[in-house]
């Protein structure tokens, strides 16, 4: 495994790897971190082998989509972090607007809690997702997390019983490199907006105006059980806000939020949906 410095133009304080294969850009972060890197270190993969979505779904990475990962080094604690995949989520969906006002297309992106980026409102197509892991190696400048971002710029997979798609596909040309370069800018934007946690107001704000409608039907699968109910939005921790069929408000913290009709959500393949620390990838 070779790192290749060429391409993306980084904001001042950030630095780069760019690997011609690895199997895992998450995994490649955090072997890093183990070994000493002190964070804000990017990971762009040309060939991502063993990408892993959540609940251990393979996340399908195909040549001319990013698979990429920010690795940081935090202080706030670890319930805190989670709120990184709703920053991920609102970075990605600003940095693909832009790219796509470039290339003179309109795409209407929407955010479903905790991290999946959508086209054609939360229960759209998928184009990107995002996942969160986390280590602990004990040095006092804080633990590693790393936040994995897979954007479908080439090609969607089809094979995953649910709706995928690509920037491609809507008439958007382009290629992981520029797309690094805008995400990074806003990643670096809002994780200084964010602040381990004291600015998170403004995430959540960003958040929920693509989120959706507030009382729009959700399910949420936890486990092997499901909640059924309404959407109420997003709390002041990042935690998923609803009421069930009981007409009871629930915090939720993990889980998987199905906004498809029963038996359309994808139980196999993955394209980039991730979720919590400590999880997978």
């Amino acid at each position: 495994m070779s790192d290749k410095r060429r391409g993306p133009l980084l904001p001042p304080g950030y630095r780069l790897a760019v690997l011609e294969r690895v199997e895992s850009t998450n995994s490649e972060a955090l072997r890093r971190a183990v070994s000493g890197d002190r964070g804000r270190l990017w990971i762009l993969a040309e060939q991502q082998t063993a990408g892993r979505g959540r609940s251990g779904r393979k996340w399908v990475s195909a040549p001319g989509n990013l698979a990429a990962s920010l690795l940081l080094r935090l202080t706030c604690p670890l319930e805190t972090a989670l709120q990184l995949s709703l920053l991920a989520g609102v970075a990605a969906a600003e940095a693909l607007e832009r790219i796509a006002r470039e290339h003179h297309v309109a795409l209407d992106l929407a955010l479903k809690w905790p991290n999946d980026l959508m086209v054609g409102g939360p229960g759209g197509a998928k184009l990107a997702g995002i996942l969160l892991e986390s280590a602990v190696d004990g040095r006092p400048e804080g633990f590693p997390l790393a936040i994995g971002i897979g954007i479908n710029i080439a090609s969607a997979p089809s094979s995953l019983g649910r709706g995928a798609t690509s920037l491609a596909q809507h008439g958007i040309d382009t290629t992981p490199v520029p797309v690094l370069n805008a995400l990074a800018e806003s990643m670096s934007g809002w994780l200084a907006s964010w602040n381990e946690g004291r600015g998170f107001a403004l995430v959540r704000k960003a958040f929920l105006a693509r989120a959706g409608a507030v009382g729009s039907a959700i399910r949420v699968r936890m486990g092997e059980s499901n909640i059924e109910g309404r959407f109420l939005g997003v709390d002041e921790g990042g935690a998923l806000l609803i009421e069930d069929a009981q007409g009871r408000a629930r915090r939720i913290l993990v889980g998987d939020v199905l906004l498809a009709p029963a038996g359309e959500a994808g139980e196999g393949e993955d394209q980039g949906g991730e979720g919590e620390p400590g999880a997978e990838r």
